[in-house]
C-alpha cells in the first residue's frame, strides 16, 4: 500500500508558495486550521470508503463506514478485505443494518468479487503502471464507480497530486474567498486559476475545498 511521503508533500507546498503569493501569505493559517494534505491507506479498504462515502460526508459518512465494518465483523485495527464483504450475509449488509443504499451494497459486492477473482488488480505496482484513462476504465468497471470516485481515489489514496475538480462548488467558493473575488468563479475560471499550481493542483484545491466547506456566509 502507498505510504505518506512527507518529503513529497513538503516539496509540493514549497512549490505552491513559490508560484502563488496569495497561497503563501495565507498558508500558515490554512495549515493550522486544516492540517496538511495526506494520502495513502489500504488500497482495497480505501476504495470501499470511496463507495461508502458517495453522496454523504462528515459524521454521516464516518458513521456509515463504521456500521459497515461492524456488519462485516472487522476488528478495529484491520482494514476491510474482499472476503469480509463476500462472507457477510444479506442481512448483515442490508440497508436497515448498514444504512447503505441497495446500489452501494451492490457496488461493494461487485468490487469484492472482482478483486477476489483477480479480475481487478488493486496492487500498487499495477495501479501505478496504469495511465489515467486505464485507471478510469478498470476502476470504473465496478458497478457504481464513476469518474468522480476514481479521481478522489487517485488524489487521496494513490497520491496523484495534480488531479482536480474545478466544477465543485465548494472549491469555487474557496477560491472566491481566498482571492477576494466578487462572484463565484466558473468551472473554466477555477481551472485557469489553479493552473499555476501544476503539478500540485490537488493540494491547493484541497485547501480551497476546506475554505468553501467551512464557509457559512
Amino acid at each position: 500500500m502507498p505510504e505518506f511521503e512527507q518529503s513529497r508533500i513538503d516539496a509540493a507546498y514549497a512549490h505552491l508558495d513559490s508560484v502563488d503569493e496569495v497561497f503563501r501569505s495565507q498558508r500558515f493559517g490554512w495549515n493550522q486550521d486544516h492540517g496538511t494534505y495526506e494520502y495513502g491507506g489500504n488500497l482495497f479498504d480505501e476504495l470501499v470508503k470511496e463507495i461508502t462515502y458517495q453522496g454523504i460526508s462528515g459524521a454521516s459518512a464516518d458513521a456509515a463506514y463504521a456500521k459497515l465494518r461492524q456488519s462485516c465483523r472487522v476488528s478495529e485495527e484491520d482494514p476491510i478485505r474482499p472476503e469480509d464483504i463476500l462472507n457477510a450475509t444479506s442481512d448483515q449488509l442490508s440497508t436497515p443494518t448498514t444504512g447503505l443504499t441497495t446500489n452501494k451494497i451492490r457496488s461493494l459486492r461487485d468490487l469484492a468479487s472482482r478483486v477476489a477473482s483477480g479480475d481487478l488488480d488493486l496492487s500498487l505496482d499495477h495501479l501505478d503502471s496504469c495511465s489515467d484513462e486505464e485507471l478510469e476504465r478498470q476502476l470504473g468497471s465496478v458497478f457504481g464507480v464513476g469518474p468522480g470516485t476514481v479521481n478522489h481515489y487517485r488524489r487521496y489514496t494513490l497520491g496523484h497530486l495534480d488531479v482536480i475538480n474545478p466544477a465543485n462548488k465548494k472549491i469555487q467558493r474557496g477560491l472566491q474567498l481566498a482571492y477576494s473575488l466578487k462572484v463565484l468563479p466558473s468551472t473554466e475560471q477555477a481551472e485557469s486559476m489553479m493552473a499555476k499550481w501544476i503539478p500540485y493542483r490537488a493540494i491547493g484545491q484541497w485547501h480551497m475545498w476546506k475554505l468553501g466547506n467551512e464557509d457559512r456566509g
